[in-house]
């Protein structure tokens, strides 16, 4: 197959990027060789089983049987580990009762309970957060989640994962945690590739379409500073975007339940991603868009072509 200058110039960006462009990934494909392959699977939005009647009805909307299926379908790809890009639940910032609130955290951690066998961790989304708690808000999101704490970081074969709070009291990252960050980063004996994990993004594409992005700080200069960061994974704004500036790439993942529940949100169908981490830093990519009957035939590229985001042409969904 003949390769057009546009899949060419894709390709070479996103190999200088760190990012190897591959075929996208067929069903139950295995991680290669000294490959860490996690699933990002951000933005489920998951309601409890009544906790949103008028809304959300799964006896309309299926929400439940749904994310069984991307839990299926992310299963099938093997991942050694599943991150948790926050917003996991539908939402705990809407005034919830103890009884809604506690209903989608216990539906969240059945769900998991029931579909996850790996490793598994989370940061915290805006919608995670109870706003109308007692006292710390984010600690039914933290028990939930089994999070350490608000911000943290773990280790699994060759890579360091530093998981943020982007929505403190302050505003993004405060100043405790930011003087956190940097000592992580800067330990002399942590000396494998870094993957920080946001729910909103510090920096892409997608900032300019809808806004969302984390504020007031300047991560470029920072990270500029810590040539082992290669990757920085987010949620939030719903939408896929790859962007690389210096050494980092930065992908907002989409949202497994695109627009919440209830269609595709601006041209995104619901998606997740499968990410394999090698050791030497690089990593690939891939996009499952897993209700397309038709696999997205772009899902690998760093730069699809405009047309597959077109809505004339669009893989039609299952019903």
């Amino acid at each position: 197959m003949r390769s057009s200058r546009r899949e060419f110039l894709a390709t070479s960006a996103a190999c200088a990027a760190g990012l190897l462009v591959t075929p996208a990934l067929g069903q139950s494909s295995k991680p290669k060789k000294n490959a860490l392959r996690i699933c990002f699977f951000t933005d489920a939005h998951l309601p409890g089983p009544n906790t949103h009647p008028d809304r959300l009805p799964n006896d309309r909307l299926h929400h439940q049987e749904r994310v069984q299926h991307a839990f299926d379908k992310a299963n099938s790809f093997q991942p050694h580990a599943f991150v948790f890009g926050g917003d996991n639940v539908f939402a705990l910032d809407q005034d919830n009762t103890p009884e809604n609130a506690h209903a989608q955290c216990d539906n969240w951690k059945k769900v998991v309970d029931k579909n996850v066998r790996v490793s598994h961790h989370s940061v915290i989304g805006n919608h995670d957060i109870w706003t109308s708690a007692p006292d710390d808000n984010r600690a039914l999101a933290r028990e939930t989640f089994q999070m350490p704490a608000n911000y943290y970081t773990w280790k699994m074969s060759d890579w360091k994962f530093v998981m943020l709070d982007v929505f403190t009291k302050q505003g993004g990252i405060d100043d405790q945690q930011w003087a956190w960050l940097e000592q992580e980063l800067s330990k002399p004996e942590d000396k494998e590739p870094v993957c920080i994990v946001s729910h909103a993004p510090l920096m892409g594409l997608t900032i300019t379409v809808d806004g969302g992005g984390v504020g007031g700080r300047d991560f470029r200069s920072f990270f500029y500073r810590f040539p082992q960061v290669k990757l920085a994974l987010s949620g939030h704004n719903h939408m896929v975007d790859f962007c690389r500036i210096d050494r980092v790439t930065y992908i907002c993942g989409g949202a497994v339940s695109a627009g919440w529940w209830e269609g595709d949100y601006q041209h995104f169908a619901p998606v997740f991603l499968i990410v394999d981490l090698f050791p030497d830093g690089k990593f690939e990519s891939h996009e499952v868009y897993w209700e397309l009957t038709n696999p997205h035939p772009h899902n690998a590229q760093l730069f699809p072509p405009e047309k597959h985001l077109d809505q004339d042409h669009r893989p039609k969904t299952e019903p």
